[in-house]
């Protein structure tokens, strides 16, 4: 691998703006992470930006190792900040597949009053928040909190969400977090309806929701509710809840229009969130560790030991073994040079066959 230079790393690291912010919306996240996955694998594997940052660390891995740096407390460092990006960015793309299975599951409903938003950004001027998607029907308007799942789901009496019925990853009670999705929507749509003048002929605007627990083709969780305050459904069942979707309520074609062009005009993509990790110590670290494991070797001097035996002979020395030893890598001599050794001993046998025709 050739040589590259810490200076060089950060360089193109600032030349991309990667992960320059402390604030991102989701979508800017996700494509700053990505970013970073593909520039540390142009630099371990040469020029190739196609590795996932789980197979650029395996090989850093074996670099480090090359290079017997394991025990290195700074190396060591590097690598669990790139562990911890490596972790972000599967929990951000699981996030992001989670949504797009909704999605397509959406796509195969029955129902052509149906119309699907998604992201939808709103805020009271205190409070804000972000609506994984909102579709709008003819009997209402349901918001869909999805959340990716892969093993068994509680939902605990007090409104946590565990997996593996044990890891809560937000202590939020999820029942407040969807009261808090409902009244802001509902808010929103009211304020909008009146500056538009516009009534929707006594209707109620009615707003539901329900947490869809998307998971992965052929994988088979549990959801075990035990707060019973807000409905849920599996990725699987999606299709046919909506399709078969009722209410008391039923829009006209005009209040549908309305409604539709309320939420068309709602921003998406714009909640900014603080990221956690300290992508300036990150940079620095890849960097820094990047050119110590592309630095060459450098060629110490091989410490050399000539024993020469002699015997004497009319008082002529006479070299009869020459030896050169090396320091190997325990610091303890014993391997032999033959080709030097070979070298001394012919110079060492003209040099005495030159003494002796002198004295002759």
């Amino acid at each position: 691998m050739k040589e590259i230079k810490a200076s060089e790393v950060k360089r193109m690291l600032e030349n991309q703006n990667v992960v320059n912010c402390e604030e991102f919306t989701f979508g800017e996240y996700i494509e700053q992470l990505t970013s970073f996955q593909k520039i540390v694998s142009a630099f371990v594997f040469e020029g190739d930006d196609s590795y996932r940052l789980s197979d650029s660390i395996t090989q850093l891995q074996q670099l480090i190792r090359n290079k017997e740096l394991k025990d290195n407390h700074f190396v060591q460092e590097a690598l669990r900040s790139l562990r911890n990006v490596n972790k972000e960015l599967a929990i951000i793309v699981a996030g992001k597949k989670g949504e797009e299975r909704i999605e397509k599951a959406l796509s195969f409903v029955q129902r052509s009053d149906l119309k699907v938003y998604k992201n939808v950004y709103i805020t009271d001027g205190k409070e804000e928040t972000e609506l994984d998607m909102v579709l709008v029907t003819n009997n209402g308007i349901i918001i869909l909190e999805i959340k990716n799942a892969k093993q068994d789901i509680t939902i605990s009496k007090d409104g946590r969400i565990l997996y593996d019925n044990e890891t809560s990853y937000h202590n939020a009670c999820i029942g407040e977090k969807m009261d808090k999705k409902r009244r802001l929507l509902r808010y929103r749509i009211e304020q909008e309806l009146k500056q538009r003048g516009v009534n929707l002929l006594d209707k109620p605007i009615r707003i539901e929701s329900c947490i869809t627990f998307s998971t992965q083709y052929n994988t088979h969780i549990t959801v075990t509710d035990l707060y019973k305050k807000e409905r849920f459904c599996y990725r699987g069942q999606l299709t046919k809840q909506i399709e078969d979707y009722y209410s008391g309520t039923c829009y006209e074609s005009e209040d549908l229009r309305v409604l539709n062009d309320i939420l068309d005009s709602m921003e998406s993509n714009k909640k900014r969130f603080q990221q956690k990790l300290d992508f300036s110590k990150i940079n620095n670290e890849f960097a820094q560790l990047m050119e110590m494991l592309t630095k060459p070797d450098e060629v110490e001097p091989a410490e050399r030991m000539l024993v020469v035996t002699t015997e004497t002979t009319e008082n002529v020395v006479t070299p009869t073994t020459a030896v050169i030893r090396r320091k190997s890598k325990n610091h303890k001599f014993g391997k032999f040079a033959i080709p030097a050794a070979s070298a001394v001993l012919l110079l060492a046998g003209i040099v005495s066959s030159a003494v002796i025709s002198k004295r002759n």
